[in-house]
């Protein structure tokens, strides 16, 4: 579709399969409750950005309220890295930097078996039927061999039902195809257990359905923002699944209407439904500022610590204490009251430092904030956060995530990655 979009002159025939990926995540890592905690501040392997693996890991961490992308998007948490299939497991293997991967099967099943990692979710748990690999040809050649490009499809098709109806059979060509100098260490055990997973992949429902590819494009352009949307009608040849299906007997998509092009709008709505307010519910870390009470995720706190020597820094923002050495790491510090425009006092027993992590274009770092006093730690609900007022143009509330009503007062609660603004992320990361 990507290609499409840049005037490169091909079509899509057919689907390959449905569903038939896995996410796994670092066997090597503790995975206790929050488990978000697992994800955040690493980086997660994704084999292409515009892959449809990106899509779905997207929704996944983004229904567990952390904020996943690739790197220089402001405010990631939770960093995509591009890496080949086949070299996930390595990557994996020995570094709890890396918190998993999604990929095709058989590779991520293969690395279960091998102790690397652990089963996180199948794919068609988070779409059921979703389109994976495609059939595309270029326009001359099916304008030059319409007959070869007819047989092949109509091939396809039947090597689907056939992987249906003899499982065994075709685990162990598969394992011969797939791996046929036994460098990845395929069993024909392993891939049957994959082909016969009733949540797995999926190959007698070969259809292109326009539909489909529209969820995909509008997901991504306007949530991931990321390529731009294409003309489906023109994209998709579906003569030759047409002559196909006839010349089988098969009915397409049985039970199923084909679904026309902005059916995808539909389909989006559903997963945003699991989306809304997904990142403010939870546990966080209440401080007063002055008279009033904020609340971070705990997530993002690290520890908490007294007042101790700051050293400033040239040439940065006002805000900026400058930094500290806390057991020989060096750490920024500012000072909230100044950072919100608020007037300075003197610091108190009870000032301290909240030492949080924060994500920025260039990933994961450690930053001291200056408040007035740590309360306590709120387990907060969704239907306790309302929005944030919106005080018009000129007032940038971007770092605010709502407002708790709780007992003890009304709480704003803060998205600490945004706190900073990208050319302030940037300054900070020059200057260190």
């Amino acid at each position: 579709m990507d290609l499409f979009s840049y005037e490169v002159p091909i079509k899509l025939v057919l689907f390959a399969h449905r569903n038939g990926s896995i996410a796994v995540r670092n066997a090597a890592g503790k995975y206790v409750k929050p488990y978000q905690q697992f994800f955040k501040h690493k980086s997660f392997l994704i084999p292409h950005k515009m892959s449809i693996h990106n899509m779905l890991a997207h929704m996944y961490f983004t229904q567990m309220g952390l904020r996943p992308g690739v790197a220089g998007k402001e405010a990631v948490n939770v960093l995509f890295d591009v890496v080949p299939p086949v070299g996930m497991p390595e990557f994996l293997k020995g570094n709890p930097e890396v918190s998993g991967f999604m990929v095709a099967e058989p590779i991520g099943s293969r690395a279960i078996a091998a102790g690397i990692a652990e089963r996180q979710f199948l794919s068609s748990e988070i779409w059921d039927g979703h389109p994976c690999c495609v059939v595309v040809f270029r326009d001359e050649f099916i304008n030059t061999y319409p007959e070869a490009v007819q047989e092949f499809t109509t091939m396809l098709v039947e090597a689907g039902l056939f992987i249906r109806d003899n499982l065994d059979q075709a685990a162990e060509i598969a394992v011969r195809f797939l791996d046929p100098q036994g460098k990845l260490g395929l069993e024909t055990t392993l891939l049957r257990n994959v082909l016969s997973d009733p949540q797995g992949i999926t190959t007698d429902d070969l259809y292109p359905e326009i539909g489909d590819l529209d969820t995909i494009q509008r997901y991504m352009t306007s949530k991931m923002e990321i390529g731009r949307a294409i003309d489906l009608d023109s994209f998709v040849d579906c003569r030759f699944a047409d002559a196909a299906y006839r010349h089988l007997g098969l009915a397409r998509r049985p039970g199923k209407e084909r679904q026309a092009a902005g059916a995808g709008e539909q389909k989006l709505n559903v997963f945003e439904q699991t989306q809304t307010l997904a990142t403010r519910e939870g546990k966080y870390l209440i401080f007063q500022l002055a008279e009033e009470r904020y609340g971070i995720g705990v997530l993002d706190v690290r520890e908490i610590i007294g007042l101790m020597e700051i050293t400033e820094l040239p040439n940065m923002p006002s805000f900026f204490e400058g930094v500290i050495n806390l057991r020989d790491k060096v750490i920024p510090v500012l000072d909230m009251r100044a950072k919100f425009g608020m007037a300075r006092t003197e610091h108190t027993e009870r000032t301290c430092i909240i030492v949080v992590e924060i994500s920025g274009l260039r990933g994961s770092t450690l930053m001291g904030v200056i408040v007035d006093g740590v309360s306590e730690v709120a387990n907060i609900r969704a239907e306790e956060v309302e929005d944030a007022p919106v005080f018009g143009k000129g007032v940038d509330t971007s770092f605010i995530l709502g407002m708790a009503k709780l007992q003890a007062g009304v709480t704003i609660l803060l998205d600490i990655d945004r706190i900073l603004h990208a050319r302030e992320m940037v300054q900070l990361s020059a200057t260190l």
